[in-house]
């Protein structure tokens, strides 16, 4: 491979310069002084390079010669590309890199060795007709051909959530509780668990709660409370006009917000909840309590326009589904934000240790001004099952009012949800529009709040996150499908796991009111 050819002279080349150090005229010693040499550096295991590499560092004369295709920014390897010297913009390690595009046509899009780098090839990878084949066999697999063959890392373009967005979240002001607003509506807490898998894995739980007074997190435009809720509060200025509905169905209302867009059908026929209903908004009325409209698709000339007034029927409509659209927005119409509480990641060996850390984590929202309002929680139950779900809402259930959502099918109603393929993508969609809209906030307190260095755990482990290709199962299912995991190279994305968990099951909560058990 190409960064063989590079490893041998950079080892001639870190070999004279540590022997330039020695006291003039000395020979190199080879019992004195030692070079420790790391043939893909950012393939080893971390632990490995903590705890036997760097003591090694310690000893004098001791020189360390590392050689890797850099993975991207949240690997070991990378970090010691970028480290400076205390106090200094010196980097710390003398860095030697070689890519096979150069600057100019990196900026341009270049996608294969540009003609500016081509002299670099050894001459035993200038065939062309190998690099064709090469290229051919990475077809389906772009980011790692850039990386094995060209030099250049898979940085942001693997990364499944938006770097700046998540700069941006890294950098803002914390939010401070302010307990004459806090948790207004609703008076539930919901608690995000994701459970311990074994090995170095960690139960990671994060614990938010809803509100409309403050833009804290997990809303957006898919969001039935987010847009209804932004759309009355922010003032936006409604109007009604009458339109002509096909001949069957007579005529149908219509609601338009001016300087504000309305979600459709798409997202709602995506949850599979309610596909023929098109817009819902809050209109300002001389009430207390807002007015909800619900503006139907005409599917039948019976089903048009529902006048609900605080999630009650006004004109008690003759078809039943009516009823349960009514008991939804009861449910739904407060839901824009969810404020983050507190965050925990702890590796869980022992069933004491695990009902330690949920109580722990209970009591503390018992004491930081939710003495009151129900704790729900959201378990994860891939890894432990239903066995280990039923275990931990056990642990919960002193810390009254305790409720469970259950996502089981089946006529047990166990409680716990289940993550596929489909759903972690529908978690990361959510959230990753709660980042692109700076809606994200963590609440941070003097006492028993989010600490900062779990919310820089949070960030690292939302930014490794990668969309990756899964070989097919069977010999009948042999493509590849495209996945998202923040595993790769023995990683934990177990704080992740439990915030995706947070931004997206509350809605299913507010959807399925009847999928929580007490």
């Amino acid at each position: 491979m190409l960064r063989r050819w590079f490893f041998w002279i950079a080892v001639v080349l870190a070999t004279q310069c540590f022997a330039r150090e020695g006291v003039a005229g000395e020979p190199f010693q080879q019992p004195e002084r030692n070079v420790i040499i790391l043939e893909e550096a950012s393939r080893l295991d971390e632990a490995v390079f903590t705890e036997v590499i760097v003591p090694l560092l310690n000893v004098r004369d001791t020189a360390l010669l590392a050689i890797s295709t850099p993975l991207d920014e949240n690997n070991f390897y990378s970090t010691l590309l970028r480290m400076k010297e205390p106090n200094s913009d010196e980097p710390m390690f003398y860095v030697l890199e070689v890519t096979l595009i150069c600057p100019a046509c990196a900026e341009r899009g270049v996608k294969d060795v540009c003609e500016h780098r081509r002299e670099l090839l050894p001459p035993w990878k200038s065939d062309h007709r190998r690099e064709e084949m090469t290229r051919m066999l990475f077809e389906s697999q772009p980011q790692m051909y850039m990386q094995e063959q060209l030099g250049i890392p898979s940085g942001a373009d693997a990364c499944c959530y938006d770097r700046e967005s998540l700069v941006r979240f890294a950098t803002r002001v914390r939010y401070h509780v302010d307990t004459s607003t806090v948790n207004p509506i609703g008076q539930n807490v919901y608690m995000a668990i994701d459970t311990c898998g074994g090995g170095n894995n960690m139960m990671a739980i994060v614990s938010g709660y809803l509100t409309v007074q403050h833009d804290l997190v997990m809303g957006r435009d898919g969001m039935w409370g987010a847009g209804i809720l932004r759309a009355f509060y922010g003032g936006s200025s409604l109007r009604f006009r009458k339109t002509a509905g096909p001949p069957s169905a007579g005529m149908k209302r219509v609601l338009f917000a001016r300087n504000f867009v309305l979600f459709g059908r798409l997202i709602i026929r995506r949850l599979k909840h309610l596909a023929f209903f098109h817009k819902l908004a809050y209109i300002r009325a001389q009430l207390r309590r807002p007015v909800l409209h619900l503006v139907a698709e005409t599917f039948s000339a019976q089903v048009l326009v529902d006048h609900i007034v605080a999630g009650v029927d006004q004109q008690k409509p003759g078809v039943p589904f009516c009823h349960k659209i009514a008991r939804v927005l009861r449910r739904v119409q407060h839901l824009d934000n969810v404020a983050v509480i507190s965050m925990d990641a702890t590796a869980v060996t022992s069933d004491n240790q695990l009902t330690h850390e949920l109580s722990s984590h209970a009591q503390r929202l018992r004491d930081r001004m939710h003495a009151t309002a129900c704790i729900i929680s959201i378990i994860e139950a891939n890894y432990g099952g239903w066995v280990q779900a039923s275990r931990v809402a056990q642990i919960l259930q002193p810390y009254q009012p305790v409720r469970h959502l259950s996502a089981d099918s089946s006529k047990l109603r166990r409680p716990g949800v289940l993550t596929s393929a489909e759903s972690k993508e529908r978690m990361r969609h959510e959230l990753q529009r709660y980042l692109a809209e700076n809606r994200v906030h963590m609440e941070l307190r003097e006492q028993g709040g989010t600490r900062v260095d779990d919310v820089q755990l949070l960030l690292k482990q939302l930014r490794q996150f990668e969309y990756v290709y899964k070989p097919g199962a069977s010999r009948k299912h042999t493509e590849c499908k495209r996945v998202i995991t923040g595993k790769l190279h023995g990683r934990n994305d177990d704080l992740a796991i439990a915030m995706m968990l947070l931004a997206y099951w509350p809605l299913y909560h507010a959807l399925n009111g009847d999928r929580v058990l007490t």
